[in-house]
């Protein structure tokens, strides 16, 4: 039988990660749950409440025998709605999406500006509806955190944390 390995923190970003472990949002969201790596070890995700493991984040991870392991969360594709169009009616389409409470990523690459949000055919007319060019896609998902998301890991930082932004 394989051990239970449990995760109380985040591991130090330049640590070297023993195990690759991809998710989607819904499930990188939740700071405690249980999930199982290649191998049919399982892991005990138990990071305090409102503290989530996003995309790149690095988790500590040990069993009853000390034995540990470093966990690199990584975003797993999803189905998901792109839209695009000028900034000023990109910028509407976030304002109606947001106005939903719906999980948004707002980017940016060769392409121009996009927004980005998880599956759904009302919103996809609603946006179409607006102008913007819509069309489904399958890529990883990283929405915004909001406004008021603290990031409690990493080596001693304060976690005061607004958009990225400190």
């Amino acid at each position: 039988m394989k051990s239970m390995f449990v995760v109380r923190q985040f591991a130090a970003p330049d640590r070297r990660a023993t195990d690759i472990l991809p998710l989607p949002h819904d499930r990188r969201a939740k700071s405690r749950q249980n999930f199982s790596l290649p191998g049919d070890e399982s892991i005990l995700c138990q990071l305090p409440p409102g503290v989530t493991p996003h995309d790149g984040a690095k988790l500590l991870a040990e069993n009853e025998s000390g034995q540990i392991k470093i966990i690199q969360i990584e975003a797993a594709s999803e189905s998901l709605i792109e839209a695009r169009a000028a900034a000023m009616l990109l910028a509407r389409a976030a304002w109606h999406l947001g106005n939903r409470h719906v999980a948004l990523e707002i980017g940016e690459d060769a392409a121009g500006f996009f927004l980005r949000f998880p599956l759904d055919h009302v919103l996809e007319a609603m946006l179409a509806g607006l102008g913007c060019a819509t069309r489904r896609i399958t890529a990883p998902f990283n929405p915004e955190e909001g406004a008021y998301a603290g990031h409690r890991h990493g080596g001693g930082q304060s976690g005061a944390m607004i958009h990225g932004f400190k």
